[in-house]
């Protein structure tokens, strides 16, 4: 009897070991042959069954689901660093905190965080910052009975007394619009769903404009619907071309409303008073190739920023009656060094902001007199831009300043006396800015360009070629990474990384040619920058040569996935977060979203020399037999811009590649979209779990 119970537990016992074993151990994902063909030429897809846009097929939520365990099963000694590491990513955060209130039409407007919350809480005062405080929208509520609350919209009517706001319960970004009354708190039954986020209020007080999408995600239609009133919306506007996305805007000064629709090298607005929601639209200028313009307003004058003859552009004005390009006169002419960003109406003065020497500026123009001036910053390296200016007839701008070694500070600057007002240093517990340094380098191209690069490290840090490093990256869509404060990076700083930034060409950190020259088939000269800075590193002994990791997301991810094909030696850890890595397929798919725009980024497919061309860096086409690094991609199920499909992909392919012992892993939120977890403790949760990948990598946990 008891021979028998003892064989019971021992067959018990491996049973359990053995389920154990199998939870824990890597996933085998089936193989089923799939053909791409195009072009006479035939991509083999051995995933494509991996691909369910219902997001509900079991056999594929099941494989997602394992590819989950084995990650904290492979990551399951560092439980104790992953904690160790949030706590200090919150031990540098004020939990209660609330932002630098903003004034509006008699009110002053904030948002505020509390300790053990996950999302913000917003709330005005009328008249003084001493006043009872209303709260418009507590988010926590709301995250009460979902999983997922993503905020698009909060935007009060122009009476102060109506709130429109969207909110995404999935991560897809597709939002629902309702209204609320401020002063009873009574939710409206007016609902409008499925829409983009982007709503503008008619001075009315009654009518709102939005954007529908398409099942690609294009945002083709503009509506136009009345609050309280029995109309369901109203097509004002739709866009026939699969390249131009609609949006709607408003002029600083409220008097107009603008309908911008643009492609990623065209634009056309067309304008209404907002006082008439309900009149004919009119055109500013038609859409033409290459011609890209955003619009203000001031005293009977549109001032308009583009790019007609001007590949940096310039700031020209035309009156309001006669708006076309044949009229437009110039104001800021164009400077070849200098990249303008944006501009920015208040009052009788113009500012702009410029992005020159890899660096932003803010100038500004005294519309009475045409005087000219230049806001100063006294740090060699830093990031500013404009913050919450709602109000045209003020005599002050608020601005956002940080560096790598300066928290925000948010400040209000006076144009009369010319002075800076601190309205609010972001506080950052337990950081000690004198212990770290920062650096701007200059790393030479193998075509001769000079690449910059933002490195922040311990003030003790020795160039001996002994250091860890992460190095991050982008480089597309002319996006520019800009050199903030960067607190959760402490983490890895704190231990002796250097913490590294690559300004590659496809951002516009060196000007719009810097991202004109990373594009289409220029597109190879980002993946270059990168690894040549990388090799720099090493070289310049920043970086020992075996503790390289490196990390890019959405299109950084595509640079990820290209650099580790292209020289996969030079790496020891790589984190792709939402990888774009199967260009080809994807955009060929003229049902995912931006597909079809996509080809002013990367080239249309289906003309055979952009397909040729794309598929000499596509990731996922150029997996090959070799030693791949460490890989840790990150999916979200409910991602609408990079499908977790890609990343889930990517890796079934690499494993069947590889020929290193090394991990390669995909961990899939099933409960978001591109941006990852909604609240604030929950992403410092899966960065602390980035960070021990990282160390454990670099056998540094």
């Amino acid at each position: 009897m008891i021979q028998n119970i003892r064989w019971v537990f021992v067959v018990t016992f491996l049973l359990m070991a053995t389920f154990v074993i199998s939870c824990s151990s890597m996933p085998r994902t089936e193989k089923i042959e799939h053909i791409h063909e195009i072009h006479g030429d035939k991509r083999s897809d051995n995933y494509h069954w991996l691909k369910d846009e219902t997001r509900k097929n079991e056999k594929v939520l099941s494989h997602l689901k394992d590819e989950n365990e084995y990650v904290k099963a492979t990551l399951g000694g560092t439980e104790d660093l992953q904690k160790t590491i949030f706590n200090e990513i919150v031990g540098r955060l004020k939990e209660d905190d609330s932002q630098v209130p903003y004034f509006k039409k008699g009110y002053y407007y904030y948002s505020k965080t509390k300790k053990g919350l996950n999302h913000p809480i917003y709330c005005r005062k009328k008249g003084s910052m001493d006043a009872m405080e209303e709260v418009l929208l507590d988010l926590n509520e709301l995250a009460k009975t979902k999983k997922n609350v993503v905020l698009g919209d909060l935007s009060v009517s122009p009476n102060q007394k109506i709130l429109a706001y969207t909110i995404d319960e999935k991560g897809k970004e597709i939002y629902t619009l309702f209204f609320k009354d401020i002063t009873t708190g009574r939710v409206y039954s007016d609902k409008v769903e499925g829409i983009a986020p982007g709503i503008v209020w008619a001075e009315d007080n009654r009518n709102v404009f939005f954007t529908k999408r398409n099942k690609a995600f294009r945002n083709y239609q503009g509506y136009r619907y009345r609050f309280g009133g029995n109309e369901s919306e109203k097509l004002v506007y739709e866009e026939k071309d699969e390249l131009f996305d609609i949006s709607f805007d408003k002029t600083m000064d409220d008097r107009y409303v603008l309908m911008t629709t643009e492609s990623f090298t065209s634009t056309e607005v067309h304008f209404i008073n907002s006082k008439s929601p309900l009149d004919r639209w009119k055109l500013i200028q038609k859409r033409q190739n290459n011609l890209e313009y955003s619009v203000e307003h001031r005293n009977g004058y549109f001032y308009i920023l583009h790019n007609s003859g001007a590949i940096n552009f310039k700031i020209s004005r035309t009156p309001v009656r006669k708006p076309q390009i044949q009229n437009w006169s110039n104001v800021i002419k164009h400077d070849d060094q200098a990249l303008l960003l944006g501009m920015h109406m208040q009052n009788d003065r113009l500012i702009y902001a410029e992005r020159r020497d890899g660096l932003t500026k803010i100038r500004y123009i005294n519309m009475s007199n045409l005087a000219r001036y230049e806001i100063q910053f006294n740090e060699p390296v830093y990031a500013v831009s404009f913050g919450a200016n709602p109000e045209f007839h003020s005599q002050h701008i608020r601005l956002n300043f940080e560096s790598p070694l300066t928290p925000k500070v948010v400040y209000d600057y006076d144009f009369k006396k010319r002075e800076f007002f601190v309205k609010k240093k972001k506080e950052v517990p337990n950081y000690d800015s004198t212990k770290y340094e920062t650096k701007r380098v200059m790393v030479r191209s193998r075509d001769s360009e000079q690449i910059p690069v933002t490195l922040l490290y311990l003030k003790n840090f020795k160039r001996d070629g002994q250091a860890p490093m992460l190095l991050y990256g982008y480089g597309s869509y002319g996006a520019t990474i800009q050199p903030s404060f960067k607190s959760n990076y402490l983490s890895l700083v704190d231990r002796g990384f250097v913490f590294a930034v690559a300004h590659i060409r496809g951002s516009q950190a060196k000007g719009r040619l810097w991202y004109e020259k990373g594009k289409l088939r220029y597109k190879q000269n980002t993946f270059n920058d990168f690894e040549d800075v990388a090799k720099s590193m090493i070289a310049a002994q920043y970086v020992h040569p075996e503790k390289l990791a490196i990390r890019g997301g959405s299109a950084g991810g595509l640079l990820m996935g290209a650099v580790v094909n292209q020289s996969p030696q030079l790496y020891r850890a790589v984190v792709a977060e939402v990888p774009f890595v199967d260009v080809i397929s994807t955009i060929l798919d003229p049902n995912l979203r931006y597909s079809t725009q996509e080809y002013l980024q990367w080239g249309n497919p289906n003309n055979k020399e952009d397909y040729d061309y794309i598929k000499t860096y596509s990731p996922y086409d150029n997996i090959k037999k070799q030693n791949y690094p460490n890989i840790f991609a990150i999916a979200g199920l409910y991602d609408s811009r990079v499908n977790y499909w890609e990343p889930a992909k990517w890796v079934a392919k690499l494993r069947d590649y590889n020929t290193s012992d090394s991990e390669i892993l995909l961990k899939t939120n099933m409960d978001a979209g591109h941006q990852g977890a909604s609240g604030r403790y929950d992403a410092y949760k899966e960065e602390a779990e980035v960070y021990a990948f990282i160390l454990k990598s670099l056998d540094m946990d």
